[in-house]
Formats: structure tokens, C-alpha cells, sequence
């Protein structure tokens, strides 16, 4: 520690309060002598002006708001008083309000963090809503519609698929495998299914349809499905569509898919009452019959079974038919003599009802078989 009696800093003489009568500078005074806080001799000390609140502060200096003052006697050997050194301390800047703009500056900071941590979350939200639908994720089939191809295995032609219908033809080996717990149609070219009444083909489930070069999309009943990427799920598409047919074409690509359907929606149509019409009578019943055949010679002479025995190659016999009916006419007859069917004929025996057929007698015929129909212009032959 230095000897601070033996401080060689200069010092401020004068005597406090000063003298006002003029007492003499050398009449003795007590002497106090203060030594320099700075440690630093041969440097002034700083004494900032009394109209300043503000202090010079430094490292190893102190802050005093009084001058340090040092008296001594005017029968030392010391140095004859020196003026009063001041030295002001350069303004310090003043601060406005420094804490308001860092809450300011942090509040807005805030904000846009908030904002960008907003629309991360909605871009996520689209990306999840994305993938719930396609890519990763099977679909599956609206609530009120039933899978075409229901059971697992391989399909045959004949085969009974959902909605009553059924397989009529095939090109290449079908069957139905689960894939991702999505029963799905694969591995053929073109399938066709018949149902027995209108179906709605309501929504396709699809998976891996992504056409090479030369390959087209799958189509179902003409409509172009759309692609996916490799092994991935589209979304459910929408059909709506209404057949009795339903033709599946892979376009050259492997095939994976299933329809969603269902009964088409009828709308009921109230039948309307016809109005009351009166009955009809129906008119009696006709009743008819025919009488059996005769045979007569070219004078009209009835002939027996005996003459028809005699009868040689080249005679001629009339045979007639003719019938009765309780209303209506008889137009014509037609006779068929042994197994032969001859032409009708319309010419009746002079005063009678009775049609004829005159037949002429072949070489080596001596037996006679004949049978005979009459029409009636209402009931028709009989």
C-alpha cells in the first residue's frame, strides 16, 4: 500500500470557507490534505460542474459529487495555490425508452413466427386430407353401395358377382385378391359382367394404374379411369353410371380394380284407374260340325263300297263333304284320297250344301282312303 503522507499529486490549496475580510495569506490555517483517488499523479482530478446530475464513471475511478479540495497552511513550502482544474465529462446519450422497443421488436417477431407456424399447419392439413385419399392410403366404398367382386379367388366365366350379376366373358386369367384389406379384380385383360336388371356403377376403386408407353388407361363401359403413380392408390373415382353390362378394359396395363354398386333408385309412377267401362257380353258360342264323306259316279248316282271296289283305272268319281253350324257359313273344302292333300275347291253338287271333288281313277289303284276338312268363316278349318 503506498504512504499516502508521502503523495507527491498535486493538490488545490485555499482555505474553506474563503476569507471575507482579506485575512492574509499568511496568517496559519489548518492544513488537511486529501490525496488523489486516481493514484495518478501529475493528473487533475475531474470535478464535473455543479449544474450536472451526471458523473464521468471509469474502472479504478470513483464517482463524488464534491470536488476533492485540499487546504493547507501558508507557512508550508508547498506550491502557491493553483486555479481550480474542471474537466467535463462527455454526455452520456440518453435512452429512450429501451424497453418498449425490445418488447416491441419481440412482439413482432411473435407475430410472424405465429403466422408461419399457421400456414405450415394448414399446408400439413392438405397433405394428410391428400394422403387420406390417394397414394399410400386404400379407399373404400361409399356407405350405401356394395363391392362387384365380393369373394376372393379366381374367377371363372359363369360365375355370380354382386347385384345378381354374372360373368358372360373373360380374356386372360382373373381372380380377386385382398390388397391392403381392399378386395381387388387382377391379373386379366377384359372382363364382362351382365346383370339381369339396371345397375348403377357408382365408384371405381383403383390401384396402381400408371400406363407404360404403347398401354392406355383402364376403362369401364368406355370411361378412361384415372393414373396413378407406380404402386400407389387413387382416390375413389366417381362412375355414376347405369347399365346391365358392365366391360372392364386394362388399355395393355396390369390391372387392379373393383366398382362400388348399387340398385338404380326408381321412382315409383301411380298407375292411373281407368274408367268404368260396361261389360261386354260375349256372343254365344258357335257350334259346328261336318258330315261324312260320300262318293257319287259322274251322274251324281251315289255309290256303295261295292262299286268304289269295281271302279277301273280311268272312271270318275265326285267326292263331297259338307257341315252344319249353329251360325256362319261354310266357304270351301279340301279332301286328302290316299295320303295325297288335293287343292280346296268351292263348287257344290247342283241343289245342295255339299262341296265336291271330282277325282279320276289312277292305273293300279282299286282301294280308296279319303278323308275331308270344311272351313267355316268364323271357327276356320275343322
Amino acid at each position: 500500500m503506498p504512504d499516502l503522507s508521502q503523495n507527491t499529486d498535486p493538490k488545490i490549496s485555499g482555505s474553506f470557507p474563503p476569507d471575507p475580510g482579506g485575512t492574509s495569506s499568511d496568517q496559519e490555517e489548518p492544513t488537511t490534505s486529501y490525496p488523489n483517488p486516481l493514484g495518478n499523479p501529475g493528473n487533475p482530478v475531474l470535478t464535473p460542474p455543479p449544474s450536472s446530475p451526471q458523473i464521468l464513471t471509469d474502472t479504478g475511478q470513483t464517482d463524488s459529487s464534491s470536488p476533492i479540495v485540499q487546504t493547507t497552511s501558508g507557512g508550508s513550502n508547498n506550491p502557491p495555490p493553483q486555479p481550480d482544474t474542471v474537466v467535463n465529462a462527455p454526455h452520456a446519450p440518453k435512452k429512450y425508452g429501451g424497453k418498449k422497443v425490445i418488447a416491441t421488436i419481440f412482439g413482432v417477431l411473435l407475430l410472424i413466427g405465429g403466422v408461419t407456424v399457421g400456414v405450415l399447419l394448414v399446408q400439413r392439413q392438405q397433405l394428410l386430407e391428400q394422403e387420406a385419399s390417394s397414394g399410400d392410403t386404400p379407399p373404400s366404398c361409399p356407405s350405401d353401395t356394395q363391392l362387384l367382386f365380393s369373394n376372393s379367388g379366381d374367377l371363372h366365366v359363369g360365375d355370380t358377382v354382386g347385384s345378381g350379376g354374372s360373368i358372360s366373358s373373360m380374356q386372360g386369367s382373373w381372380k380377386v385378391a385382398s390388397r391392403n384389406g381392399v378386395l381387388m379384380a387382377e391379373s386379366g385383360a377384359k372382363i364382362t359382367v351382365d346383370f339381369p336388371n339396371s345397375t348403377h356403377l357408382d365408384t371405381a376403386l383403383i390401384y396402381d394404374n400408371d400406363p407404360k408407353s404403347g398401354e392406355q388407361p383402364w376403362s369401364i363401359n368406355g370411361v378412361s379411369l384415372p393414373v396413378t403413380d407406380n404402386n400407389e392408390w387413387g382416390p375413389p373415382f366417381n362412375l355414376n353410371l347405369t347399365a346391365t353390362q358392365m366391360v372392364f378394359n386394362n388399355g395393355g396395363d396390369s390391372p387392379h380394380f373393383n366398382i362400388c354398386i348399387k340398385p338404380p333408385t326408381i321412382t315409383a309412377t301411380p298407375t292411373a284407374t281407368p274408367p268404368n267401362t260396361p261389360t261386354l257380353t260375349p256372343p254365344p258360342e258357335i257350334t259346328a260340325e261336318c258330315s261324312a264323306v260320300k262318293a257319287y259316279d259322274s251322274e251324281w248316282n251315289l255309290l256303295s263300297s261295292t262299286d268304289l271296289a269295281n271302279l277301273k283305272a280311268g272312271d270318275v268319281v265326285r267326292f263331297t263333304v259338307s257341315g252344319t253350324a249353329s251360325s256362319g257359313t261354310f266357304d270351301k273344302a279340301r279332301f286328302t284320297i290316299n295320303g295325297v292333300l288335293r287343292a280346296e275347291v268351292t263348287t257344290k253338287k247342283p241343289g245342295s250344301n255339299e262341296f265336291y271333288d271330282q277325282y279320276t281313277v289312277p292305273v293300279g289303284v282299286t282301294t280308296f282312303n279319303v278323308s275331308a276338312q270344311i272351313h267355316h268363316t268364323d271357327l276356320g278349318w275343322f
